[in-house]
């Protein structure tokens, strides 16, 4: 067993309230795996083999009917619904940055839940909390404007890299090309350049290396959640 990976266990939030014991036979069967923008960590066509547990760089579900899908971030457990069912899943994953992840195992992992009912129902939780942040973000392509998407887009991005309690200007770099976000938002390039255009108001600029510059997080949430902004395209 490699000693150094209990402590990064108990960097991922729902595991790391587990006693010792549970996070040293975790450790057992987990190795720490090393990715790179634009590799594919989870295919749909094999039945899973590990769920995994993010440390750093940010994952998008990739799959036919998944462009908005809420993305994954430090912390989160990729795959888990999967593995839990022990049958093929619905939507693969691909890295959007460089970034590093935890595998775990996923035979010994479901042997270790049928001892460990709090786990278990830890895991649902976190489970049901992701379907949540789906359905929302599926809604968001369907109800609200272009202009919202990404100003959606990019407070969910600041969570997601933890800076959602961010105070004064931010900068995020995408983790994505310009064209690449346009067809995960559900628009056209020129469409996402007339949103970005239109968020100057909001204070959102954009720099070069896909940089963007967000004076006043607090303030674009409010306006993502404004009713009347639906009606700007």
């Amino acid at each position: 067993m490699d000693a150094n990976i209990e402590p990064l266990l108990a960097r991922i939030p729902i595991l790391s309230g587990l006693p010792e014991e549970d996070r040293r036979r975790l450790a057992g069967y987990s190795g720490r795996m090393p990715f790179a923008a634009g590799d594919r960590l989870l295919a749909t066509d094999a039945p899973p083999d590990r769920v995994l547990a993010l440390l750093d760089g940010t994952v998008a579900p990739d799959g036919a009917g998944h462009g908005h899908a809420a993305l994954f971030g430090k912390g989160d457990l990729i795959g888990i619904e999967a593995v839990l069912e022990d049958t093929s899943p619905d939507a693969g994953a691909r890295a959007l940055t460089d970034g590093a992840a935890l595998a775990i195992a996923a035979g010994p992992f479901r042997d270790h839940l049928t001892l460990r009912f709090d786990l278990m129902l830890g895991l649902l939780a976190a489970t049901s909390a992701r379907l949540r942040r789906t359905v929302h973000g599926i809604t968001e392509i369907k109800l609200r404007s272009t202009t919202q998407r990404l100003a959606g887009y990019l407070t969910e991005l600041a969570a997601v890299r933890g800076r959602a309690g961010a105070a004064g200007p931010l900068r995020l770099v995408l983790p994505c090309e310009k064209h690449r976000l346009a067809e995960r938002l559900g628009m056209q390039p020129e469409s996402l350049s007339r949103a970005f255009a239109r968020l100057r108001d909001q204070g959102v600029t954009t720099g070069r290396n896909e940089v963007v510059l967000i004076a006043d997080l607090p303030a674009l949430a409010r306006f993502c959640r404004q009713p009347d902004a639906a009606g700007i395209p």
